[in-house]
């Protein structure tokens, strides 16, 4: 059975902000707005639930190439501490009653913080969430303007479309600068 776009959940992401196993998904949207430089590298990152073992990653579109990545949690046993707080301190050994106001969550927790590289696209799921980043660039020489790509999932469930709407600027990243 093909589902409707409105049946997938999950999370998705273009921002540098962290997912947690426990993040609130959501209805998946059917378009994504990205930014680059001509020869730029954009990056997303994902949550997908499903009832499958994995779900299978394609990109379609004007690219040079793609990455894949299972994003992998990382548990948190204590929080850090901000230096000031806690007198120099940088780890809260005495787990706080609250959250300290400048944490992102209160220990324990996981969060997805290292990515394994995934040759073929295809994304095992743990526990119902297939967690990914997916990287990719312009192919080499595009003019400057809006491409579209376009992420593909296959899952269980059937196929679920993400329109990437990207707007490449005339502007290249020195090289020999930032390597």
């Amino acid at each position: 059975r093909v589902m409707e776009k409105r049946d997938f959940r999950g999370r998705i992401t273009a921002k540098e902000e962290f997912l947690y196993p426990d993040s609130a998904c959501d209805i998946l949207p059917e378009e994504l707005r990205l930014t680059c430089a001509q020869n730029g590298r954009r990056n997303i990152q994902a949550l997908f639930e499903t009832s499958g073992k994995s779900i299978r990653l394609t990109l379609e579109g004007d690219c040079a190439g793609v990455e894949w990545f299972e994003l992998m949690p990382v548990p948190v046993a204590y929080n850090t501490g901000d230096g000031e707080e806690q007198g120099g301190a940088m780890i809260l050994r005495d787990r706080p009653s609250v959250k300290p106001r400048y944490a992102s969550r209160q220990a324990p927790f996981e969060v997805y913080d290292c990515m394994r590289p995934i040759a073929d696209g295809l994304i095992p799921v743990k526990q119902g969430m297939a967690a990914f980043c997916v990287s990719f660039r312009p192919a080499e020489g595009v003019p400057a303007g809006e491409r579209l790509l376009y992420l593909h999932i296959e899952a269980e469930e059937g196929r679920w479309t993400l329109r990437l709407r990207l707007q490449v600027f005339a502007v290249l990243i020195p090289e020999d600068r930032f390597p």
